[in-house]
């Protein structure tokens, strides 16, 4: 077992090791020896789009909004006008004689979060 001090000794070397290096092409990331970088690991991605670009807390929210507005759930959980005026927004909800109505693309976005069981895939799929 190390102790604490030759891991703060590690962590210097790593950090002597990047500052005294130039970056090689253009992967100007610091990877720990050892370690191999997964396929596609470090690249950018394509930008989050949809309630992935509003972040965790927003998204989580909001899908259970779109599911209760689904559910018929609104007396019981009623939703919060700024999360309707977002989701009216992205296309995800529509008004229907005055009645909140998802979207098939609210439908969808709802199924980002399920499992492949759930929206109808293959039995045993993982």
């Amino acid at each position: 077992m190390k102790s604490i001090s030759e891991y703060i000794e590690t962590a210097l070397g790593f950090e002597r090791r990047a500052a005294s290096e130039p970056p090689s092409g253009s992967k100007a990331s610091f990877e720990p020896p050892g370690r191999d970088r997964a396929e596609g690991e470090g690249e950018m991605s394509e930008p989050k789009r949809d309630l992935a670009s509003l972040g965790l807390d927003n998204a989580i929210r909001l899908r259970w909004a779109l599911r209760d507005i689904r559910g018929k759930r609104l007396k019981l959980t009623p939703v919060d006008p700024n999360d309707l005026r977002t989701l009216i927004d992205m296309g995800y909800v529509e008004m229907k004689d005055e009645v909140p109505t998802v979207t098939m693309a609210g439908l969808d976005e709802i199924a980002v979060g399920n499992l492949p069981s759930d929206r109808g895939g293959a039995e045993g799929e993982k």
